[in-house]
């Protein structure tokens, strides 16, 4: 699950008990666990302290589907069916009742706590989201040994992380460069001008703004949120960012036809690790 999508699904239920706040449980003391495990048991023990019932979101992943894997590889077949449906998956949860993720898997985003977050007041949720960032920071820095100061300062250094690796990976590469170069020309031909045209950045470039409306809306309904927040749209406020999604995501994979065979599996290996090395998979 992407940090994005969890921050913004992340939900809880108000916890009563007792006014003395129960000890945390010795690391020394838990059996072998992933990075994933230990970090989210982490945070319940954290959450406990702060009066917060946390369920830890420890749901495996659903088995990959051959669309999946097709979506993966850049079958550009495979790749033009998901986008004539769903665009670049920004707003099409909110069009489709129906709406799954990639390859009919669950859609990302869900997390354990979500069927409760709508049933809090906005004063719950911001003293959550104060408790969660505080457990965040615990929970990396005891679990990976990585020091952030909260749940948005782990954003950015996944980000940079995975950003940094991606062009490793990809920006010396000379087929992927040239790919690359011939993939922006040909979305300024279509009157979507790339500003950056390396391996590593292009494939997000048509994508950024759309995201961006999206973490905007959810900003105007809760103000006093800090970071990327879901909003809560109807089909009917969905629909008009919805068809302008889904043809620039048509014209972003026209042009990216050739490239994202070549991209699209080392990206794919490249995101999984850092997810792990982050205790997030």
């Amino acid at each position: 699950m992407g940090l994005r999508q969890l921050a913004t699904a992340l939900t809880i239920l108000l916890a009563g008990g007792s006014s003395t706040l129960p000890a945390v449980p010795s690391v020394a003391h838990r059996p072998p666990l992933s990075l994933k495990h230990l970090r989210e048991s982490l945070m319940d023990d954290c959450m406990k302290r702060h009066r917060f019932r946390y369920v830890q979101d420890l749901e495996p992943r659903a088995p990959m589907t051959g669309v999946m894997r097709r979506l993966n590889e850049g079958d550009y077949a495979t790749m033009l069916a998901d986008r004539q449906k769903n665009g670049f998956r920004v707003f099409a949860r909110f069009v489709f009742a129906d709406y799954t993720g990639p390859g009919g898997v669950p859609a990302e985003g869900e997390h354990p706590n979500n069927a409760t977050v709508m049933a809090l007041s906005r004063a719950q949720a911001q003293a959550y989201f104060t408790a969660q960032s505080s457990c965040w920071a615990w929970s990396m820095e005891t679990a990976l040994g990585r020091k952030v100061t909260g749940f948005e300062d782990l954003d950015r250094q996944m980000e940079a992380a995975t950003d940094a690796a991606m062009r490793r990976e990809f920006d010396t590469d000379p087929r992927l460069t040239a790919g690359a170069r011939a993939y922006a020309s040909c979305l300024k031909a279509k009157g979507r001008p790339v500003a950056d045209s390396r391996p590593s950045q292009i494939t997000a470039q048509i994508r950024k703004p759309f995201l961006d409306q999206l973490w905007e809306l959810g900003r105007r309904q809760w103000p006093r949120l800090k970071g990327n927040v879901m909003p809560d749209l109807t089909r009917f406020e969905a629909v008009p960012y919805f068809r302008e999604e889904r043809q620039a995501a048509l014209d972003d994979l026209e042009c990216g036809k050739d490239f994202y065979p070549l991209y699209q599996p080392r990206a794919s290996a490249v995101q999984a690790r850092v997810n792990r090395e982050w205790g997030l998979d």
